[in-house]
């Protein structure tokens, strides 16, 4: 299993000494494949692909997704009416965004701050509660945004909440007023089946 690998590498490198020094030095070649290895973590499906090169349906299925991220597509996708695969996940790149709900870089702390961890130790950090959730244009851009400029979010303009690389699950989340609702995301699904399956 692929994300086997990942926590074995990285439970290694956390345990050497002579690599562990360079974990915290930006810049450095082991420090970027270190990021990169959290980074691809949440993005890896049980069969071992990596979901951001998935189509549609297949992210829906790996991935949550927010209920303003569902009613922006789904208003786009009844009037565009795409004919095609590249139409749909074009379509569908344009209007949501995935964002990891736990910065890359907050993982990354997290995993630092692990002093001689067993592989248990590594993979309760990385299972607890790291994924990948797609999230509206909106909700990214006050997500990310500065706090000193505003944004506009369900016709209102707000301040940026700042968490490009800050902030726990449930702050990042809470910041946007984030909602999921696994009933919806299962019929945006079920949807997409019925009516564009036949593109895939």
């Amino acid at each position: 299993m692929v994300k086997a690998h990942f926590e074995n590498q990285i439970q290694n490198w956390l345990n050497d000494q002579n690599t562990r020094q360079f974990l915290h030095v930006r810049g450095n070649l082991v420090n970027i494949a270190f990021h990169h290895l959290v980074r691809w973590y949440p993005q890896i499906s049980n069969e071992g692909k990596d979901t951001y090169g998935l189509h549609v349906i297949e992210k829906l299925e790996n991935w949550k997704i927010t209920q303003r991220a569902i009613k922006s597509f789904m208003s786009e996708l009844l009037n565009r009416q795409p004919n095609s695969k590249v139409e749909l996940n074009n379509l569908f790149k344009q209007l949501t965004h995935p964002e990891h709900n736990i910065s890359v870089d907050r993982m990354k702390s997290i995993l630092l701050a692990l002093q001689d961890p067993t592989i248990e130790d590594v993979q309760n950090c990385l299972n607890n509660n790291y994924g990948v959730i797609l999230i509206s244009i909106e909700e990214k851009n006050v997500l990310n945004g500065n706090p000193r400029k505003m944004y506009q979010i369900d016709g209102q303009l707000v301040p940026g909440a700042g968490l490009r690389v800050n902030g726990d699950a449930n702050e990042r989340m809470e910041a946007i007023g984030a909602e999921i609702d696994p009933d919806k995301h299962q019929n945006l699904i079920d949807y997409l089946n019925k009516y564009f399956g036949h593109l895939f």
